[in-house]
């Protein structure tokens, strides 16, 4: 079968969505399927995450340095221009001008990958994350094209939410339409596939992400007295909370130290709020780290405190490698994959999820004996999400889809 993966970004901003891509696109390609990645961005920065020499990308979107002088020194800056003003002036957010920014944003995107599907002809084209979802289901090739969309987060937070872009009229009228164009829609947890209107749900099939197995686990030793945390300091993440609960659990987790990975717009006010807290000692910024493996098997616990999630991946990662994971109940995502009790922690919220969070940080840590005891039942919770399950869900809905 000739495969396409279409999307906004491989490795400009590299996530757990674009890693993803990779890990099925090889599963794909070692199953003998010709797989090519069309990916509308400037850059050419080397793929981030390992990638099968049997996988092409075609980058689609010329690279600044391909475009004439003209274009780069008056008609981008002016564009340019235009759409930060849009942004200030909150144009984005009215009927009229927010189609006509939104289009001079994205619609390139769209006759892009027309003209590329058209010359490629691929049997099916999967398209991940609604930008890249929305130019997919607007091409018009010229041929039965089978399209896949592939969201990689949470439906509610991506097709109800109105904040940023998705303020835009436009945007939340197409980013919802467009869903009837699919012929199969790709959520990761069963609980997402209830979001779809009725008439969709047939349409919609639940595939989680790969999660491989390490080599080999260990559980806590007890001596490392750390907890991990672990993603883009976004304020989605709520890493903010996580600082505010430490310091409240106070000398409860004395001796204890937490340790948070990832970059993002959120790392400055991250760290104002840990030094305003005194916590310098107590809670580490590490930034972007790619392997956290070692992260992981020094900690006792993860503790994930986000606002929902799509398929969040750190807390697969820790799960898969016997460590127990702590966050919300409410926290979509995370909750399809933490089981209170049995594979880690789910926190009510309430009226004060930062005290909540402090006073169950303290419990847990308290009872060592107890993250011990949990880490077979962690990794055993994970064994659903191995790559050669995972892409034998993707080849079968794939072959369901285009084979009569």
């Amino acid at each position: 079968m000739k495969i396409a993966f279409v999307t906004h970004n491989l490795t400009t901003v590299p996530g757990g969505a674009q890693r993803q891509l990779c890990l099925i696109a090889n599963g794909l390609a070692a199953r003998g399927h010709e797989v090519t990645i069309a990916a509308h961005e400037r850059a050419r920065n080397p793929c981030p995450y390992p990638l099968d020499a049997r996988v092409r990308i075609d980058p689609i979107r010329p690279a600044t340095a391909e475009r004439g002088p003209l274009r780069r020194r008056l008609v981008d800056p002016a564009r340019s221009l235009m759409q930060r003003a849009g942004r200030r002036l909150g144009l984005d957010s009215t009927r009229s001008a927010g189609k006509l920014l939104w289009l001079d944003r994205h619609d390139a995107f769209r006759r892009r990958l027309e003209a590329w599907l058209a010359a490629q002809r691929p049997d099916a084209a999967i398209a991940f994350m609604d930008w890249s979802v929305i130019a997919l289901a607007r091409s018009a090739p010229g041929y039965p094209l089978i399209r896949v969309g592939s969201n990689r987060n949470n439906p509610q937070l991506s097709y109800d939410t109105r904040t940023g872009e998705r303020a835009n009229p436009f945007h939340y009228t197409i980013n919802r339409a467009v869903l009837h164009d699919m012929d199969r829609l790709v959520t990761q947890l069963p609980d997402f596939a209830a979001w779809y209107p009725p008439e969709l749900r047939d349409r919609v099939r639940v595939i989680g992400n790969i999660i491989d197995p390490p080599p080999a686990t260990q559980p806590w030793d007890g001596r490392s007295r750390k907890v991990v945390a672990a993603g883009r300091l976004v304020a989605l993440k709520r890493f903010d909370l996580l600082v505010e609960a430490w310091h409240r659990a106070g000398n409860a987790l004395a001796g204890w130290t937490l340790e948070i990975f990832g970059d993002g717009p959120e790392a400055g006010r991250l760290a104002a709020r840990i030094r305003a807290a005194g916590l310098e000692d107590r809670v580490v910024l590490k930034g972007h780290v790619g392997d956290l493996s070692g992260a992981y098997g020094a900690a006792a616990l993860l503790v994930h405190p986000a606002e929902g999630e799509g398929f969040p991946n750190s807390v697969a990662e820790a799960l898969i490698r016997g460590r127990p994971v702590m966050g919300f109940a409410d926290c979509a995502g995370l909750n399809g994959l933490v089981r209170d009790g049995v594979n880690g922690f789910l926190v009510p919220a309430g009226d004060d999820p930062a005290g909540a969070l402090a006073v169950a940080l303290a419990d847990a840590l308290a009872a060592p004996e107890k993250l011990h005891e949990m880490h077979d039942a962690c990794i055993d919770s994970m064994r659903a999400y191995s790559a050669e399950h995972i892409t034998t869900e993707w080849e079968r809905m794939l072959r369901e889809v285009t084979e009569p």
